[in-house]
C-alpha cells in the first residue's frame, strides 16, 4: 500500500513515516500542499494522511483540489486540535481524526509489537 503523508510538521511527517515504514507501506512525505498535489499527479497512492491546517493551503482546499484532480485515493484528515466541528460539514464524507490519538497502532496484534 502506497501512503503520502501531508503535514507542515516536520517531526510528525517523519514520526508517521517511520511508523508506517517498519509495518511494511511504501510512504512518501510532503510538507507543501501543492508539491503533494504534483506528487499525487505523478504517482498513484492508496492513502493519503493530509492535516487539516497548514499554512500554504489548508486541509479542505487540498482535499477538493485532489479531487477535482481525479484523485482517487482514500484521504484521512488530522488535526492536532481538539475539534474540527466548523470543518466536517464541509469536508463531506471523509474520514476525520486527531492527529494525536491516546493510541496508535499500525501494527496487527498478533505481531506482538502492540
Amino acid at each position: 500500500m502506497r501512503v503520502l503523508i501531508v503535514d507542515d510538521d516536520a517531526g510528525l511527517r517523519q514520526s508517521l513515516a517511520l511508523l508506517l515504514q517498519e509495518a511494511g507501506y511504501d510512504v512518501v512525505t510532503e510538507g507543501d500542499p501543492e508539491q503533494a498535489l504534483t506528487r499525487s499527479a505523478s504517482g498513484t497512492f492508496d492513502l493519503i494522511l493530509c492535516d487539516v491546517r497548514m499554512p500554504k493551503m489548508d486541509g479542505v482546499t487540498f482535499l477538493r483540489r485532489y479531487r477535482a484532480d481525479g484523485g482517487q485515493a482514500l484521504l484521512i484528515m488530522m488535526s492536532a486540535y481538539g475539534s474540527e466541528d466548523s470543518a466536517l460539514p464541509a469536508l463531506g464524507s471523509v474520514t476525520f481524526t486527531s492527529r494525536m490519538p491516546r493510541t496508535l497502532s499500525v501494527f496487527p496484534e498478533s505481531s506482538g509489537l502492540v
